[in-house]
């Protein structure tokens, strides 16, 4: 690798220099390794992962709950088209679990929309994850770029733990937010 712009500015091969977060110069020191930042971020995924999928399955309710639940089951199992928007993909999404479903299930076995419900808890949960995971990757950028305290003196450790925490905790809170809970 070439540095153009070391101490003597003659595009020799060397290492980047090391700064403190109070030097002038605008080279970064790394926060933390890339093996390491894609651990935690798979880490703070599936933490919020399976914390979400915990809360919704034990509230998941076995059969329809009222509002437009029924309509979007009802149409989504004959591959029709519910009020507007009409929500395309949650009906290809609906026809193909409550196919699933119907194929697996014994005579008697669930109701289309406990199918739906289950559903709707992975996708629920998959979202909170990826909020949690966009959150920690996004606070990576403050972070390598210096300006966060202690990313510097071999400080970098406790960021990612922070970055860590303060992802799945968001992520949960993504999870039981009324607005998650409602729609």
């Amino acid at each position: 690798i070439t540095y153009p712009e070391t101490e003597m500015g003659d595009g020799k091969e060397s290492p980047p220099r090391e700064t403190s977060a109070h030097s002038t110069t605008n080279t970064m020191v790394p926060v933390a390794t890339q093996d390491m930042e894609s651990a935690v971020n798979a880490a703070v995924f599936a933490t919020v992962l399976s914390i979400s999928l915990k809360i919704y399955f034990d509230t998941a309710a076995p059969s329809i709950v009222g509002g437009d639940s029924g309509e979007l089951v009802a149409e989504g199992c004959a591959l029709g088209t519910a009020h507007p928007p009409g929500y395309p993909l949650f009906m290809v999404l609906v026809y193909a679990v409550t196919g699933i479903g119907g194929r697996l299930g014994a005579i008697g076995g669930p109701p289309p929309a406990f199918y739906v419900n289950v559903m709707s808890c992975v996708l629920g949960g998959v979202s909170s994850s990826f909020v949690a995971s966009s959150l920690f990757l996004l606070s990576g950028i403050t972070a390598e770029s210096g300006a966060v305290e202690g990313t510097v003196d071999g400080e970098g450790g406790k960021v990612v733990l922070m970055r860590y925490v303060v992802a799945v905790l968001t992520g949960c809170a993504h999870t039981i937010s009324p607005l998650a809970w409602k729609y």
